[in-house]
């Protein structure tokens, strides 16, 4: 896992990022190494930076590779905006990875996706108590269908899928599954509950390209995620860009708990939880009034609804913590040094690690912390980094590095 934030205002964009990466064996074991590289300088000449978490790959190549090669390929030129050299760095993940992932590439990956439903769906079976096999395949159809909806997550083309789904299709043996349970299945059956978890349970690598363009005076940041080739079809998505401006921010990214109660105050599992247990309270007081007045169902429905919403609306909780937590960090963020700025980053790099050390849960986040300054003049400075080697041993390394 990672832990990775950025931090901005007027004088310039601070990004740190920590070095652990868990390796999963198997389904259950997992091991840490300290030793991953996450930040990197987009250009050797002009002020740009980018951070890399989630997936370390694209299609099983480093992104680590492909970073370097856009770096000496297109790190002389100097985009207008972050969001055009964002353009630029997409365009060209997309052609160095079609151009390095060959049909057989594909079948794996996409073979490792149905592995990995074929894991989930018999999980669901296992864990079924007393629920009818197609009962469990319709209510899960039901729920992802809904949450794709929702969230408006629809990824996949399934027309450009279905010659790579029939290199799957025969892993799963329908009749022996129908026997074993007493159900009449379908292959279309399994094969669209396969597409649905495909849109939920994607891979993708994490992108934040953050700097000044030659028009910008301010940083700016653009993020995306890139799930990579999916069949024939490349995929990214979640493009979002925070454009240069004079407002200054702390952005999260990937394991981000303890920085957002440092911003906020209070944790988003305390506050899920608190919304959940209001809601169940008002759910208990106007079930007893129901059980009193007996109000028409469809009236006590909509009663429910709208007293709920009202709850919400005027709780003001958010405005609260907005007013005492929030306004007051960013208003003191806003005058902050850029060597301030650094040492914040790299505190709750450290808080995040903290959390996980004094906890029963694998320390996901760790080792050592790497920083780096952006601004307008000065350009990409690290703050602090980490080497794979000895700098003494290797002068000829400082020395190509401008070649």
């Amino acid at each position: 896992m990672t832990s990775e934030v950025i931090i901005k205002n007027k004088s310039g964009i601070v990004l740190a990022a920590d070095s652990a990466v868990t390796i999963s064996q198997g389904s259950i074991q997992q091991k840490v190494y300290n030793t991953a590289n996450k930040l990197f300088s987009l250009s050797k000449e002009y002020p740009v930076g980018i951070l890399v978490y989630n997936n370390a790959a694209i299609n099983e190549i480093p992104v680590e590779i492909i970073i370097k090669e856009f770096r000496a390929q297109h790190g002389k030129n100097n985009y207008a905006t972050i969001s055009k050299c964002s353009e630029a760095f997409k365009s060209f993940v997309e052609d160095f990875v079609k151009s390095h992932t060959s049909m057989d590439d594909k079948k794996k990956q996409f073979c490792s996706y149905y592995k990995e439903f074929l894991q989930y769906f018999s999980s669901l079976i296992i864990n079924a108590q007393n629920i009818e096999v197609c009962d469990i395949i319709k209510q899960q159809e039901a729920s992802l269908e809904s949450i794709i909806t929702d969230r408006k997550l629809l990824r996949f083309n399934f027309d450009n899928l279905e010659k790579y789904y029939n290199f799957v299709k025969n892993d799963l043996d329908i009749d022996k599954f129908n026997q074993t349970f007493g159900v009449k299945v379908t292959k279309d059956d399994i094969k669209k509950f396969f597409f649905l978890f495909m849109n939920i349970c994607y891979h993708y690598t994490g992108i934040a390209i953050c700097g000044y363009g030659l028009s910008e005076i301010y940083p700016a940041i653009s993020k995306m995620e890139i799930i990579g080739l999916i069949g024939d079809n490349f995929y990214i998505i979640n493009d979002k860009n925070i454009v240069s401006s004079t407002s200054c921010g702390i952005v999260p990214l990937a394991q981000r708990d303890m920085m957002d109660t440092f911003l906020r105050g209070v944790s988003d599992s305390v506050l899920q939880q608190f919304q959940k247990m209001l809601n169940e309270t008002v759910d208990k007081t106007l079930n007893e009034i129901q059980a009193v007045f007996k109000l028409p169902d469809e009236i006590f429905l909509t009663l429910l609804d709208n007293i709920k919403k009202d709850i919400v609306a005027n709780f003001g909780l958010d405005d609260y913590i907005n007013h005492v937590q929030i306004s007051p960090r960013l208003d003191a963020l806003d005058n902050l040094s850029k060597e301030e700025m650094a040492e914040l980053a790299e505190y709750l790099i450290k808080l995040q690690a903290i959390s996980y050390k004094v906890s029963n849960n694998l320390e996901q986040v760790g080792g050592p912390i790497d920083v780096a300054i952006i601004s307008k003049h000065d350009g990409f400075i690290w703050k602090q980094r980490k080497l794979y080697f000895p700098a003494d041993l290797n002068f000829h390394f400082f020395e190509n590095y401008f070649k």
